[in-house]
């Protein structure tokens, strides 16, 4: 009976260790972040904080829970709560042909907002603007308003910067 609480405890470890609980002293070796926008983008993405720095994400919220939804870019939303409370939402995928203006029309299974619920960018003008392709909510993440700011800068840095041309070669 010793033997299998040991070979439990011992997989247990071996799972935290592998789903990325990793030591405190490992995170004293972040480099120094970069000047442009868009390795600044690619080096919040690319060097994450600490485990102790990120909220709990949640699968759901509560439609009464947030009072408006900011879109932030094709990949990011930004759910406006009460008393401060915003919450992030990436998508599981890039949603094509969603517009910072468009309407959401959010498809509900339950009485909450949840994980992989879909939704619809619907365009608020009477134009021939196309309706966004199906996309898909992730989870919800709680960040602070200092945060949702920052991000929103970082993102519209990002998408203003222009995109390296491709190099040519001269062969001969």
């Amino acid at each position: 009976m010793k033997g299998l609480a040991l070979s439990v405890l011992a997989i247990a470890i071996a799972s935290l260790h592998a789903n990325g609980f990793a030591d405190p002293a490992e995170a004293a070796d972040v480099p120094a972040p970069p000047s442009s926008a868009q390795s600044e983008l690619a080096f919040i993405l690319d060097n994450p904080l600490p485990e102790s720095e990120y909220a709990e994400a949640k699968r759901c919220v509560f439609p009464n829970a947030y009072r408006k939804v900011e879109i932030l870019d094709g990949r990011h939303l930004l759910f406006w709560g009460f008393r401060g409370n915003v919450w992030l939402n990436q998508l599981r995928a890039e949603c094509l042909g969603l517009r910072k203006d468009s309407l959401l029309v959010f498809e509900l299974r339950e009485r909450t907002l949840c994980d992989m619920d879909s939704f619809r960018g619907t365009p608020r003008s009477n134009t021939m603007s196309p309706f966004a392709v199906h996309c898909m909510l992730g989870t919800f993440e709680t960040i602070s308003e200092a945060q949702a700011t920052a991000l929103r800068v970082a993102l519209e840095r990002h998408a203003q910067s222009p995109t390296p041309a491709p190099t040519q070669t001269n062969e001969q």
